[in-house]
């Protein structure tokens, strides 16, 4: 990836993650292998997320992903849906009947009241064969974001593909957790008891922020300013970048005004940015309302 791209997504700070990254795809190209970026809201597991995707395509890998949203845990086989309805159509014709019109049942593309009945391990067969006939002919990343909110009947076929893959499959989660407890609790179990790798997005470094809002934002401010910033957001980079907007630039002002705590960001900044500083607050009170 190139420094530009690097610096702009906030990953310039993020070796040991890129790394754990790389060497999973390096892995998935010769077995089935997991990988589990965890963290709090906003900490940056979408941006790596999408980094892995972008890293797999050029390693030549057929990429499924699916972004789970919280208003999509209650719609059955989301997620399933969102993966299946990248594949090649030329690979679904090669299911045996039975489990091609579960594909199409989880498409959309046929009445549950035609033909035979399709329960949870036929849909789970098919989308195992699928990904398997995919993986003869060349590696395949399936990429999860936010498997915190999968839907039950897509965790279920999830979790009974990952148990059953054999080809060069790898398989690429983000969760969600609580920054101050221990490691997330995961459905993702391979065939392989040491499959799956897990990284922990922390903080960003004083450095990492200042590169990423310098980048974003086209700002560069004074160290006590990127202190106070990274105080306050305790080095997420989602809240430091609201911050940095919040900050009045004033042609008038010797030094930018920044507001003591992340409730005086948004009551400071534009319409625009406060209505995302509003987000913002609402995902760091009760978790949610970020990509990251």
């Amino acid at each position: 990836m190139q420094l530009g791209v690097l610096v702009s997504a906030g990953l310039l700070s993020r070796q040991v993650e890129l790394r754990a990254i790389h060497e999973f795809l390096q892995s998935a190209a010769e077995r089935t292998s997991g990988l589990v970026i965890e963290g709090e809201a906003g900490i940056g597991k979408t941006t790596l997320w999408l980094a892995a995707q972008d890293d797999a395509r050029a390693r030549g890998f057929e990429v499924l992903s699916a972004r789970v949203g919280e208003t999509e845990s209650v719609l059955a086989y989301a997620a399933v849906a969102d993966l299946l309805g990248d594949l090649d159509p030329a690979i679904l014709a090669k299911l045996p009947d039975l489990q091609r019109l579960a594909v199409d049942r989880v498409l959309l593309r046929a009445s549950s009241t035609e033909g035979p009945e399709t329960d949870q391990r036929v849909v789970a067969a098919a989308f195992t064969a699928a990904v398997e006939h995919v993986a003869v002919e060349k590696p395949l990343l399936l990429a999860i974001d936010n498997v915190q909110w999968l839907d039950t009947s897509s965790q279920t076929v999830l979790a009974f593909a990952a148990r059953r893959f054999s080809g060069r499959v790898g398989v690429l989660a983000t969760e969600r957790c609580d920054p101050d407890g221990g490691t997330s609790p995961t459905w993702l179990h391979l065939a392989r008891p040491d499959g799956v790798e897990r990284v922990r997005i922390g903080p960003l470094s004083l450095g990492g922020l200042h590169a990423l809002i310098s980048a974003r934002l086209g700002r560069s401010f004074a160290r006590p300013t990127m202190v106070r910033i990274a105080e306050i957001s305790g080095g997420n980079p989602f809240y430091a970048l609201e911050l940095a907007r919040a900050i009045h630039m004033g042609s008038a002002r010797a030094q930018p005004s920044l507001p003591g705590t992340l409730a005086g960001a948004d009551a400071s900044s534009n319409r625009q940015s406060r209505r995302a500083s509003r987000r913002c607050l609402a995902g760091r009170r009760v978790g949610g309302g970020s990509n990251g």
